[in-house]
């Protein structure tokens, strides 16, 4: 068949599927829709699944592709693992599965979004060695490693155009649904070689404890050449740098800079008390000011210095609006001092007084510590994320505010954000679209008369914790000897007593709006509920969640013939049926 009428066929074929799946409600239609009816726990069931799963990630409806790719997540990972791998290797592997799960689900998204939007087709096969397909290394691995079996699946896409594979992982049902489980869990497996993983928000913060600036090399001197270099460094679990990769820079001032970086420390990265190597970036800048180096060393333990856009935009959406439309014409114009100039003012300047003072002293600095190492790499990060939105044509740009705490709109990242802040500071989103398809950007500040951007950073639900200890101390003395003691959600489930199911919001119900609340609970000394803070969740499900486990009560907790206040976790999802 001549190629553009292989080409017509393919698309005719993914027409009528698409249709089909329409007309017999198999297209996930909103957040979080739950994987019903099962798929059968068989190749062909992951590969009917898959379809589907693509088929939510190709419309590009963010908010419900992002809930529907949340529910591959494993509810539980540390037990799930301890009970599959052993004690020795689950602790190991959970935490290498914790690593990041918002990127490992956007990852996934975009690779099954290429099903629809290119020419390739999903391969599914069970993990189970022949004659005919013997296992992987890695997946032998697996198989070995196993205390008790579970039947896991791989999955590829085949690119029809050329043949070539694509690997995107292994997927295992869980309480009757199908799973994720990335390549990059797996090679954790590996106990030989220690976990390394890459900085990400909420991940751990590098803390530096010797870094010598670089020295500025004669010849560069000679030729007054200044730059900038960027790097990417490897903190070994002894908190030295193990390698070092050039990125970019003038190839005179990257030997200097990669000298220089080598004979930095750390204090051991840990992440979730597992020793870790930890990828992070670098930029080093050198600059010649009357034959002096000057500002030859960008801290990434230091913040940034303020800069301003090189035109005044007002503190509203509109005015986020023409900015990001301003440094896409800039783009485009291939205008690089106003690109740069736009890129540099999205820095927060002073980001520990601005987090401290928006989210408190404990949450803000932890917040800052997150933000500050990332910052230094920010103008290449934001590089990157507008070349894909030009790529993908994602012209149009809407931008909205949000104010107060409980916005329909607000998802279940920022939701919570809101929720946290301790003055009503606004944050922005923009949203990218193509038609029906979007990306969007959270989120965006207004700080020292110009719009910065802060990202998706999270609040660890430890500090979280921290505040709910507070506050449930706050009255009588003899309480505050009792300190809340922390207890896992599936050991504090088994004492309930009495629970409460949540009611469903009709104007969730209306607008299909599924997905899981987490709340951060403190269970009084007589099994009652104290206080409740919510952790995750949209604002319609997690007034619901609220109202509903406020009535819930336990079985009292007793330590030492003592009754204690244990503080915990409390999921409750929301789906809708067919």
């Amino acid at each position: 068949m001549p190629r553009t009428g292989r080409n017509s066929a393919l698309c005719y074929l993914r027409l009528v599927s698409l249709m089909t799946l329409l007309l017999l409600g198999g297209v996930l239609p909103a957040a979080g829709r739950t994987q019903s009816p099962a798929f059968p726990e068989t190749a062909a069931g992951l590969k009917s699944f898959l379809q589907q799963l693509s088929e939510v990630a190709a419309f590009g409806d963010s908010a419900k592709s992002s809930a529907a790719f949340q529910e591959l997540e494993i509810p539980n990972p540390g037990n799930w693992f301890y009970d599959l791998l052993g004690p020795d290797l689950a602790k190991r592997v959970t935490v290498a599965y914790s690593v990041n799960p918002n990127g490992r689900q956007e990852e996934l998204q975009k690779q099954l979004a290429t099903v629809k939007t290119r020419e390739r087709e999903i391969l599914t096969s069970p993990l189970v060695a022949s004659a005919g397909r013997p296992l992987a290394p890695l997946e032998k691995a697996l198989v070995d490693a196993m205390k008790s079996p579970q039947l896991f699946f791989s999955a590829k896409l085949v690119d029809l155009s050329d043949n070539s594979v694509i690997p995107i992982g292994y997927f295992v049902q869980v309480t009757g649904i199908f799973r994720y489980v990335d390549i990059r869990t797996l090679e954790s497996l590996d106990a030989s070689r220690p976990l390394r993983i890459r900085q990400f928000a909420g991940g751990p913060v590098p803390r530096p404890i010797r870094k010598p600036q670089p020295v500025y090399p004669e010849e560069a001197r000679d030729q007054n050449l200044s730059g900038t270099v960027t790097l990417e460094a490897v903190i070994g679990t002894d908190g030295a740098i193990k390698e070092v990769t050039p990125l970019n820079g003038p190839t005179l001032l990257v030997e200097a800079a990669r000298a220089a970086v080598l004979q930095w420390s750390f204090e051991p990265p840990l992440f979730n008390g597992a020793p870790v190597e930890l990828v992070v970036p670098v930029e080093l800048s050198f600059n010649l000011r009357g034959g002096q180096p000057a500002g030859n060393s960008a801290e990434l333990s230091k913040a940034l210095p303020a800069t301003a856009p090189p035109t005044a935009y007002p503190e509203k959406s509109s005015g986020l609006g023409k900015e990001l439309h301003d440094l896409v014409r800039a783009r485009k114009a291939a205008d690089k001092t106003t690109e740069d100039a736009i890129l540099r003012s999205f820095i927060l300047p002073d980001p520990e007084k601005w987090f401290t003072q928006t989210f408190g002293p404990d949450a803000g600095e932890h917040m800052a510590e997150q933000y500050i190492p990332v910052s230094h790499a920010m103008v290449q990060i934001l590089k990157g994320t507008f070349e894909r939105l030009e790529d993908m044509k994602f012209n149009d740009i809407d931008i909205r505010r949000f104010d107060k705490a409980c916005d329909e709109h607000a998802d279940d990242y920022v939701y919570p954000l809101l929720l946290a802040r301790r003055e009503q500071a606004p944050l922005y989103e923009a949203t990218f679209r193509n038609g029906n398809s979007y990306q969007q950007m959270n989120s965006f500040v207004f700080v020292d008369g110009a719009f910065r951007y802060i990202g998706r950073i999270n609040i660890p639900d430890s500090l979280l914790f921290d505040e709910l200890r507070h506050k449930s101390s706050d009255a009588p003395a003899a309480a505050k000897a009792n300190k809340p003691v922390k207890l896992g959600g599936n050991v504090a489930a088994g004492r309930l007593l009495k629970r409460v199911p949540p009611v469903y919001p009709e104007d969730a119900r209306r607008n299909y709006v599924q997905g899981t609340v987490r709340l951060l609970a403190v269970i009084q000394e007589d099994g009652s509920i104290g206080e409740l803070r919510v952790a995750k969740g949209v604002c319609s499900l997690s007034k619901a969640a609220l109202d509903a486990v406020k009535q819930w009560k336990y079985q009292p907790f007793v330590v030492n013939g003592q009754n204690v206040r244990i503080y915990t976790t409390v999921e409750t999802v929301f789906t809708l049926n067919r």
